[in-house]
């Protein structure tokens, strides 16, 4: 990701997920979506870090969990937009990076819907 890569995906119509809440929407200041997460910046670039642990630190919920289907559109990554913090998904062999990216083993070549729980605050363990 370089500079204005960001202006055009804001600026694309092109559809990435869509959402459907089982109950109540989160407030709007907690709607992030979790996609991938670039560590390694070469004073240019942004880039993904691989390769990424499995095992994310644990998280302990603060605050309402929130149950949504999300539908994917395809892409060519592994990764699963995921509101944060997930903490229940039905993606078969999907799991969790130590970065809290939802991830599974193949690129998302055809549409799923993944039935995901959330809490949008959470609390270290290990504090």
């Amino acid at each position: 990701m370089s500079p204005g890569d960001i202006t055009e995906l804001a600026q694309s119509d092109e559809v990435a997920f869509r959402v459907h809440f089982a109950g109540p929407v989160p407030p709007s200041r907690e709607l992030y979506w979790r996609g991938p997460v670039m560590h390694e910046f070469d004073g240019h670039t942004w880039k993904l870090a691989y390769p990424l642990s499995y095992g994310a630190p644990t998280l302990l919920p603060q605050g309402a969990a929130y149950t949504y289907t999300l539908s994917l559109e395809p892409h060519e990554h592994r990764w699963v937009f995921a509101l944060d913090w997930p903490s229940r998904w039905d993606l078969p062999r999907g799991r969790l990076t130590s970065d809290y990216t939802l991830v599974q083993p193949d690129p998302v070549s055809q549409p799923i819907d993944v039935v995901a729980t959330s809490h949008t605050r959470v609390q270290s363990a290990g504090r």
